[in-house]
């Protein structure tokens, strides 16, 4: 028994209420007469079926899935009212070796990405007939078959056109004919009805995607809900249009030729290549170790570059794709479902944010191991890319703070049009080099304490800083808003460039006993401008170290804010591992 999809039930459908009597005796038999090999449909088909026939289970298990409609075809989905003919999309967008396919309960969308970007509408019907496939036709549970319409769309039982019938005349008065060729001198087709013309022509260019008329419109009797009903049914390329003589809405239908040719044939058969860019979807995407895993890779918050690898697999119904990504120096890889995969460049527009298992397995796992105490951002300028942990966690900030700190009295001195004078010189290198709290106190005040500093952060717009103004180094910042911070600096858009060069000097002459966490493990040879920072509140030990690695031609960001030690000690045993980490999964092949 043939399933049918709980909301599209037996076809999307439309209302075309027949106002007039007379309309619904033409098309029954008033001054239309069907050929009589037309008006009985025989059970069993000229042609044997093949072993195709038969719809399989699995296959129908797809048929039944939903999703999403594509991006590359959403547009065309609502300019041609394919709620009425196409009903819900089954598959995600599909990557085959003709385009990227996506098949809807009515049919099957593709579009060449590599040529004219045009969208066709795939001819499913011939091939169904072709196949004698053994689903009932009008979404019936039982009923005339595909296998039923092979004698009714040969080329023998096309027809002259109604003698009422002229070209021009309006399809809602008298119907369409479509010529098809001649016989005896004699033009012949396929005539379509009002009611299903009607529905045809609110489509608007309706052969380009319902096709050619196959059949005649006949009638049949086919089993819904336990009961016989009487419909009339019309195949066409890409469409079969029923409608039910004994429903008083007497509603047209499309009946789901896509869902039955998944069904027949099955779904279509992925083939990205392993060159083939796509992106992950704007929702949060978990990437898995295999398909139907339940054993996470990573985590990509928004629209991440990957590239496919070429193998796929259909596992209970779900497409799963081997995708991989490249870091500035490793390439990772994983399983993520189709749907969570955009095949348009659009979607790859912003900063690609992901989690620390997305850079480094190894990284993951020392940073979950220290749960809510650990907060971890890594970021790649040039890339616009960032992989963190626990990102919007504020943590105490220690002498990190010095880092905005100097930075609004910079751009303060610059609003005055001048440079620092030696005081504010020797204040801030002893502030920075030597982590001088004395010294950091002098300029606070120099700035207007929170006030100043609060209006620099406000200018630049730096959220997630919370100035304590009990006593600056108990302020917090989440690592996101460090991060920023540091990206502001490394730009060059807030600081002039002698004043960038000179704060970056200073973060790069931290005094020997000052340099914990990013100094020590920062690749051989690479420029690091750093800040560290230590510190014990209420809850234990802070250890903090944030900097800017330049290591190559490559520059990143570091973040690494550690809380609720029980010394500093540990804290630091702590974080120089995870900053190690961090080295090797940005530098090593």
């Amino acid at each position: 028994m043939k399933h049918r999809p709980p909301h599209r039930g037996r076809g999307l459908v439309t209302r075309f209420f027949v106002l007039l009597v007379p309309l619904l005796a033409v098309l029954l038999g008033g001054s239309l007469t069907l050929p009589a090999r037309a008006a009985t449909i025989v059970a069993t088909p000229t042609v044997a079926p093949t072993p195709t026939t038969l719809p399989k289970p699995a296959y129908q298990a797809i048929a039944r899935q939903r999703s999403p409609i594509g991006d590359n075809f959403s547009q065309f989905y609502a300019d041609h009212q394919g709620a009425l003919w196409l009903g819900d999309a089954i598959t995600p967008e599909v990557l085959t070796v003709a385009g990227v396919e996506q098949i809807f309960q009515g049919g099957i969308l593709r579009v060449n990405q590599n040529a004219n970007q045009n969208i066709t509408v795939l001819p499913l019907v011939p091939n169904l007939i072709q196949a004698g496939a053994q689903l009932p036709l009008a979404d019936a549970d039982d009923g005339p078959t595909f296998a039923d319409l092979r004698a009714l769309s040969q080329p023998t039982e096309r027809v002259p056109p109604p003698w009422w019938w002229q070209a021009g005349n309006s399809p809602q008065r008298d119907g369409i004919f479509i010529p098809q060729g001649s016989r005896t001198g004699a033009l012949v087709g396929h005539y379509i009805p009002v009611v299903f013309a009607t529905f045809l022509v609110t489509l608007g260019k309706w052969q380009s995607f319902i096709g050619l008329p196959l059949t005649e419109a006949v009638p049949m009797t086919v089993i819904m809900n336990g009961t016989q009903q009487r419909v009339i049914i019309q195949a066409f390329q890409r469409a079969v249009l029923t409608v039910n003589t004994m429903d008083p809405s007497y509603q047209v239908r499309a009946d789901d030729v896509g869902a039955d040719s998944i069904a027949i044939f099955g779904p279509p058969i992925a083939a990205g290549s392993a060159s083939h860019t796509v992106w992950t979807a704007a929702t949060p995407t978990t990437v898995l170790v295999g398909p139907g895993s339940q054993v996470p890779v990573t985590t990509f918050a928004t629209p991440f570059p990957v590239t496919l690898q070429g193998d796929s697999l259909w596992l209970s119904g779900v497409l799963w794709y081997h995708i991989s990504w490249n870091n500035l120096s490793g390439t990772r890889d994983g399983w993520v479902r189709a749907d969570q995969i955009d095949t348009q460049a659009t979607g790859g527009q912003g900063t690609q944010i992901a989690d620390l298992g997305a850079l480094s397995p190894y990284l993951n796992h020392l940073a979950q191991s220290q749960g809510s105490a650990l907060a971890v951002e890594v970021a790649i300028p040039d890339a616009d890319r960032v992989y963190g942990y626990n990102t919007n966690q504020p943590i105490v900030m220690a002498s990190t703070f010095k880092i905005p700190l100097l930075m609004t009295l910079l751009k303060q001195v610059e609003a005055q049009g001048r440079s620092l004078n030696p005081t504010e010189d020797s204040l801030a290198q002893a502030m920075i080099e030597e982590s001088d709290n004395d010294a950091a106190a002098a300029i606070y005040a120099e700035v207007g304490f929170d006030t100043g500093v609060n209006a620099f952060l406000q200018s630049i717009g730096i959220n997630g800083i919370t100035i304590n103004t009990d006593g600056f180094g108990y302020s917090t910042a989440t690592p996101d808003a460090m991060i920023a911070l540091l990206k502001a600096l490394w730009s060059g858009h807030v600081l002039s460039d002698i004043d960038r060069q000179y704060m970056l000097d200073l973060m790069g002459h931290i005094a020997a006993d000052q340099q914990m966490g990013i100094g020590p493990t920062a690749p051989l040879n690479a420029t690091v401008a750093m800040k560290d920072g230590w510190i014990q509140d209420s809850d234990g030990w802070v250890t903090d170290s944030i900097g800017i690695i330049t290591s190559g031609s490559q520059t990143y960001l570091v973040v690494v804010e550690l809380r609720q030690q029980p010394d500093e000690n540990t804290g630091w045993q702590i974080v120089n591992p995870l900053c190690a980490a961090i080295t090797a999964a940005m530098t090593a092949n």
